[in-house]
């Protein structure tokens, strides 16, 4: 038996009653409670699956529940164990939905900047790659060539020498 289960029966039984005077006489039946109504319910939507595993709306087992009480003799069935996955209505302040509106807002921010960070890495390793000299101009003189490239090493090597550690591009 679920316990969620059987409190969310009762709040939901509870309203009804409250609204509805004639469903409340009957809902005070001191013969019927919330334990054996949830076995009917357990019942019912086994005897309508027969699968053994069934999804109902929230409309469906209320239905169930207030027929339980509409009626003065009922069978309910026999005790089975259930696994019963219930709903629940969360209520929050506005101040609450604020935060959580700027949580989701600042996730979409951060995850954009880090996609957008992926590409620029992806960006610079190619043209790293393109800089080789062995795709350089063969117009080129070899010896310029080499002398160009040597002097790209040192300056990227000091430029990254002089970055955070986090920020350093990897040469492997």
């Amino acid at each position: 038996m679920s316990k969620a289960f059987e409190n969310r029966i009762k709040e939901y039984l509870d309203g009804h009653a409250s609204a509805y005077p004639l469903f409340k006489a009957k809902y005070e039946n001191p013969k019927k409670n919330i334990k054996d109504c949830c076995q009917y319910i357990y019942n019912t939507v086994q005897k309508a699956n027969g699968s053994g595993v069934a999804g109902c709306t929230n409309g469906e087992v209320f239905g169930m529940a207030k027929h339980y009480y509409d009626e003065d003799e009922i069978d309910i069935g026999k005790a089975i164990d259930v696994r019963v996955m219930v709903d629940h209505h969360i209520e929050i302040t506005p101040e609450e939905k604020k935060e959580l509106i700027a949580k989701a807002k600042q996730k979409v921010i951060d995850d954009e900047v880090n996609r957008i960070k992926a590409l620029n890495k992806e960006k610079i390793a190619k043209a790293k790659k393109a800089k080789k000299p062995e795709q350089a101009n063969k117009v080129i003189p070899k010896e310029i060539r080499e002398k160009v490239q040597k002097a790209n090493d040192k300056e990227f090597a000091e430029k990254e020498a002089k970055k955070p550690i986090e920020d350093q591009t990897s040469l492997f």
